[in-house]
């Protein structure tokens, strides 16, 4: 059964990466299935907003826990992925989607 990957930051920062086809990342995630990158990426279109805002909540707390020398258990970073959400944020979301996205990351403090 098909499952999106949405929690998983590892994956995520790569599926944010535009320079990362969708066979590339599925080459490079072998055990994942075509459907599995459907369904994420339906998902992500679905609540672009709010997906990236806990995407960003997740990286700052992965930064609370590098800062306090914890391992986060990802292979990213906090700072990394940051960047990553906020390269994805230039480069595809409308001002209207960018405006919710700020509003909810205030919302949730992210």
């Amino acid at each position: 059964m098909a499952e999106h990957f949405l929690n998983d930051m590892d994956k995520m920062y790569d599926f944010l990466d535009d320079k990362i086809s969708r066979e590339e990342f599925l080459e490079s995630y072998s055990y994942l299935k075509g459907e599995d990158y459907d369904i994420t990426l339906k998902k992500l279109n679905e609540d672009i907003a709010e997906v990236l805002a806990e995407i960003i909540r997740e990286a700052e707390n992965m930064l609370l826990e590098e800062s306090n020398g914890r391992p986060t258990g990802w292979l990213v970073t906090g700072s990394d992925l940051k960047y990553r959400v906020a390269e994805y944020v230039r480069n595809h979301l409308t001002e209207d989607e960018e405006a919710e996205l700020y509003e909810l990351c205030e919302s949730m403090a992210c």
